[in-house]
């Protein structure tokens, strides 16, 4: 996570110089040779368009590879415009097309960027991942038919790829301890199965709670042992 949060720095700290870069040169046009700028520029895109590819296909829901993927992204789109701003060069001789393209790419870049730079502070900040519906999970887990019901249920993102859960499941019955953990573990499965959380904590009970916000205490029977052993 550190290093995703890293590279959307990066990312955002290179777009600032390039719209600084490209802004002085607007009024003030530098010579470019179009000719080795775009052989150099298509050479450029070759390697990081291969690069990019290769990177999307592993990168999955991990956020430090999308970061390295949007680098390479953002090359092969810089590539693209450079060569665009070549032709326009050696077609025209508007030497001003540099810079303007220049800020096209930064836009490009600033938008992707924002994207991922968000993602990675929502996953630091432990928030509910936003594929994952804690209603839709809570009725999953209701639909199951040892379950009576499902109350305190909590989703965050341990990392990009990562969700845990905590909550308060309401068996049928009264089961043993081990039919409750067999239960419990099914419940796990299910969960990894459907929505990919890979971190499940449940807090497995025999009875409802009487309280509708879900706040148990201790049953009626465990505060009178307990009284007794006082």
């Amino acid at each position: 996570m550190l290093g995703a949060l890293a590279n959307a720095v990066t990312l955002l700290v290179v777009v600032g110089w390039i719209v600084y870069e490209a802004v002085r040169r607007l009024p003030d046009p530098q010579p470019v040779e179009g000719g080795p700028v775009l052989v150099i520029a298509t050479l450029g895109l070759a390697v990081n368009a291969g690069s990019a590819v290769v990177l999307a296909r592993v990168a999955g829901r991990n956020l430090n590879m999308r970061g390295a993927f949007l680098h390479m992204a953002a090359d092969a789109v810089g590539s693209v415009g450079v060569i665009a701003a070549a032709i326009v060069v050696i077609a025209t001789g508007a030497e001003w097309a540099d810079p303007a393209v220049s800020l096209l790419i930064a836009g490009l870049i600033l938008w992707s960027t924002w994207k991922l730079l968000r993602s990675v502070v929502l996953v630091l900040l432990e928030a509910t991942p936003a594929d994952v519906d804690p209603e839709a999970v809570t009725q999953t887990l209701e639909a199951d038919e040892s379950v009576v019901g499902v109350h305190h249920l909590h989703l965050w993102s341990v990392a990009s790829n990562e969700t845990a859960l905590s909550a308060h499941v309401v068996l049928s019955d009264a089961p043993s301890l081990h039919q409750a953990q067999a239960a419990g573990d099914r419940l796990k499965e299910l969960l990894k199965a459907e929505y990919r959380i890979t971190h499940a904590t449940f807090e497995l009970e025999c009875h409802p709670c009487p309280d509708p916000t879900g706040d148990c205490g201790p049953s009626e029977g465990t505060t009178r042992r307990q009284n007794h052993a006082n």
